[in-house]
């Protein structure tokens, strides 16, 4: 493909200036991520006395006042409640998604997914690719493969705009600037590789006009890409091509899903049924959001074991992964998935 083949050769020519100047370069949530993992206290969350249930990915809208969940989940309310005690509001970006996952196991068994992986942001990010694979993230959905829920990309209708020109293709049209490295102000052109855009939260990419993007330098060495303009909000899913239907009327938004300072996850569970890794790490975010090309670098000294009934925040980029749960054990779940605008900086310990 195209973009593909763009990317890797963009690829190559930065690998080949990097060497010359004997340094990496490290652009943040591409090649580079800054994970992050709180214990927030303790929640208590109750089991039931009998039958399997699951909520899966509910929008609401936290105003500060009580969030009623669905009849069948009543008894998950008052704790559902005091996790949102820890989320200060933002405005515009107070909309979340609840999960809620109870199993009683009858053999040896995981609750949720297997391996390692981030689980990103709940969104569609056109700008989210790996060179390595075309396949993806968020439950297996992709650029010319899949991430959110096994969806894949959806080839926009018109590419056309002012006279018929296509838009510019970036890993966002990106350009980059450095103070300290004109080098690479002119050789940084419209794209990460003149790359297509192509899906993410459900493989889902969007129709509406490529934004332009910026790489910014930082005096740390680690480059930034800042996004000059925003994507539209879209009335509907036709930006989105996936095999499943969604549970409730969500319109996906656009936005990025890779990102250690917005969006992320609260999550708490009656047994010890996750551990997550919290740190520096080099390399790409592979297909579904796994860190398969990253295992060397999970590391005992980075891991953080969730305890039961102990509230957890950890940023929508932290590589995790779910533990075996034994027979005769119920194992209940309860997650929030923050908006993706949502500053993350303010979870609150108390």
């Amino acid at each position: 493909m195209k973009y593909l083949k763009n990317l890797l050769n963009f690829k190559e020519s930065l690998t080949k200036r990097t060497e010359k100047k004997k340094e990496q370069f490290l652009i943040e949530n591409v090649n580079y991520h800054k994970t992050s993992v709180k214990n927030l206290g303790e929640v208590i969350l109750p089991d039931p006395n009998t039958g399997d249930f699951k909520l899966s990915v509910m929008p609401f809208e936290n105003n500060g006042s009580w969030v009623s969940l669905p009849e069948g989940f009543k008894q998950w309310e008052e704790s559902f409640n005091e996790v949102l005690k820890y989320i200060p509001l933002q405005e515009g970006a107070n909309t979340h998604y609840v999960t809620i996952d109870t199993k009683f196991f009858t053999t040896d068994e995981f609750l949720r997914r297997e391996g390692v992986h981030m689980d990103g942001n709940f969104c569609v990010d056109p700008y989210f690719t790996s060179s390595i694979t075309e396949k993806a993230s968020w439950g297996g959905a992709s650029y010319g493969g899949s991430s959110w829920g096994g969806a894949s990309y959806q080839e926009p209708e018109t590419k056309s705009s002012w006279g018929g020109a296509e838009p510019m293709p970036s890993w966002g049209g990106a350009t980059y600037d450095s103070e300290n490295d004109s080098e690479n102000v002119e050789d940084i052109k419209s794209s990460w590789g003149g790359a297509e855009p192509m899906p993410s939260w459900g493989g889902a990419t969007s129709k509406s006009k490529t934004p332009q993007f910026k790489i910014v330098r930082g005096e740390d060495g680690v480059a930034r890409i800042i996004r000059e303009s925003k994507f539209e909000e879209q009335p509907d899913n036709s930006h989105v091509k996936m095999d499943w239907v969604l549970p409730y009327d969500i319109v996906i938004p656009i936005s990025e899903y890779v990102s250690s300072s917005k969006g992320g996850i609260l999550t708490v569970s009656t047994e010890v049924g996750c551990q997550a890794w919290s740190g520096d790490f080099h390399g790409e975010v592979m297909s579904e959001g796994s860190f398969e090309n990253m295992t060397e670098q999970l590391t005992d000294d980075k891991k953080i074991v969730f305890e039961k009934n102990q509230l957890y925040f950890m940023s929508s980029n932290t590589p995790h992964e779910t533990l075996l749960i034994s027979k005769g054990k119920r194992r209940t779940f309860l997650r929030i998935t923050l908006n993706h605008n949502y500053q993350n900086e303010s979870i609150q310990i108390k």
